[in-house]
């Protein structure tokens, strides 16, 4: 059985159409520490009797500091819309950390590709590797609006910082006049032609099932060792 520690909901932040921040602070001491890529168990002590189930998984969206947990959460059912419809105080039940998807200890570059809500592990990994290092990094986001990019002032903000990162958005329907973006989903002909050498780089893919396997079997295919794809689907 899991253990869950008693957390009171901080802040929450609508961060595009449907995604959602919820920022947690541990009731008493820390936040249990974990790495980039892991995530917890969310227990949601006040659901409603008619929800099913009152706990879910969600990936961590930003590195440990010992004194918040953050989730980026889309809004796509009863849980979830009766979780980001908690007021700031709330208290929930979290348990963690699970998970092994996350980074090596050494690559030469990192190829991010994420699809939808997917962002938020990756994101904590960026937030990490920009923090500490200055490998190349590139970021291709996959969503089918621009209005359903989350974190894109954050993201960025970060690509205007830190000129090791590169960000490439990727829009499947239509993409607004003026904004740079690909059109289409992403493949591998996209990923050659914003990181054409591709030796040495450790590849981490999260998103939907057809979206990381397509993606995943595509690097493959063109080549790139399994031991330098991560995936992480749903």
């Amino acid at each position: 059985m899991p253990k869950y520690e008693k957390y009171a909901l901080a802040k929450k932040t609508q961060e595009s159409k449907t995604v959602w921040t919820l920022e947690f602070s541990p009731k008493e001491g820390n936040v249990f520490p974990y790495k980039a890529g892991q995530f917890a168990i969310v227990k949601n002590i006040h659901v409603p009797a008619e929800i099913k189930h009152n706990f879910r998984s969600y990936s961590i969206l930003h590195p440990f500091d010992g004194k918040r947990i953050c989730f980026g959460i889309k809004v796509e059912g009863e849980f979830t819309a009766a979780l980001t419809g908690l007021s700031e105080g709330s208290e929930v039940e979290i348990s963690g950390p699970f998970g092994i998807f996350g980074l090596p200890e050494t690559a030469s570059k990192y190829v991010f590709l994420a699809g939808g809500v997917g962002i938020t592990p990756l994101l904590c990994m960026i937030e990490e590797l920009l923090q500490k290092e200055k490998k190349e990094i590139c970021l291709f986001y996959s969503n089918k609006y621009l209005e359903e990019v989350a974190y894109k002032k954050l993201l960025d903000e970060y690509a205007a910082k830190h000129p090791e990162f590169k960000l490439i958005y990727s829009i499947t329907r239509e993409c607004p006049a003026g904004v740079k973006c690909e059109r289409g989903h992403i493949d591998f002909n996209v990923i050659k032609k914003h990181c054409p050498k591709m030796e040495g780089a450790h590849f981490f893919i999260c998103g939907s099932k057809g979206f990381a396997e397509a993606i995943n079997s595509q690097l493959l295919e063109g080549g790139v060792e399994k031991e330098r794809v991560h995936c992480e689907k749903w």
